[in-house]
């Protein structure tokens, strides 16, 4: 649902960007598990489908920097145009004013 709403955001003119975290992180891995790739009623797209269409519209899709280093794969696993960000860079962001941020 998550994506699903970030998607009406953009269609609604907002600028998203998408941090994924633990499971989550699962959804930009090249060769994910199969969760993130059933597809699911009403519209038939996967997590991953969805999250590609995101991406393909220009959304920023990051992983949250300690997702990598808890898993037994680099940066390569990850998709392609999917970038690994730091506290730094989010905290900027979370401190923003006027800024959304919605945690699933």
């Amino acid at each position: 649902m998550a994506l699903v709403l970030t998607m009406s955001a953009k269609n609604n003119g907002e600028t998203p960007r998408i941090l994924l975290c633990s499971d989550g992180g699962d959804l930009a891995l090249k060769a994910p598990p199969i969760s993130a790739t059933t597809p699911f009623a009403p519209n038939e797209t996967s997590p991953q489908g969805l999250l590609k269409k995101i991406m393909s519209e220009g959304v920023l899709v990051d992983v949250c920097a300690i997702y990598l280093p808890n898993r037994p794969f680099g940066e390569d696993a990850l998709l392609d145009g999917i970038g690994i960000t730091t506290p730094t860079d989010i905290g900027e962001i979370v401190a923003r004013q006027g800024k959304a941020i919605l945690s699933f």
